[in-house]
């Protein structure tokens, strides 16, 4: 749990991805009203290559999804920054990183 305090209640406290190059790896981060009050969300990442696919919520809970773009990166190479929950409950940061791996050859044997 990345954060739980007695107003706003977020899934994660930190991401860690991996992909090949070219894949846009992505997933989703559960926000939640601890009182049942009603509030108004925003979510923006730090870093250009982050897309954040739902950029508002209004409402007591939400889903936030967001989408990393690797394309041009090379394997091996690691890029972090932060994702930003901001509503009237306060301001929450979830740092990320997201790493290119090697794509294994295939082989006659498998």
């Amino acid at each position: 749990m990345a954060y739980e305090d007695d107003l706003l209640e977020v899934s994660e406290s930190r991401l860690e991805l991996t992909a090949y190059p070219g894949e846009k790896p992505g997933g989703e981060i559960k926000v939640r009203s601890r009182s049942g009050r009603e509030v108004h969300i925003f979510f923006y990442s730090d870093h250009y290559r982050m897309q954040c696919r739902v950029s508002e919520v209004i409402g007591r809970d939400g889903i936030l999804t967001y989408r990393f773009d690797t394309a041009g990166m090379s394997p091996g190479t690691t890029e972090k920054g932060e994702l930003c929950i901001l509503s009237e409950l306060g301001e929450y940061r979830i740092p990320f990183a997201v790493s290119v791996c090697r794509q294994l050859a295939e082989t006659s044997l498998g």
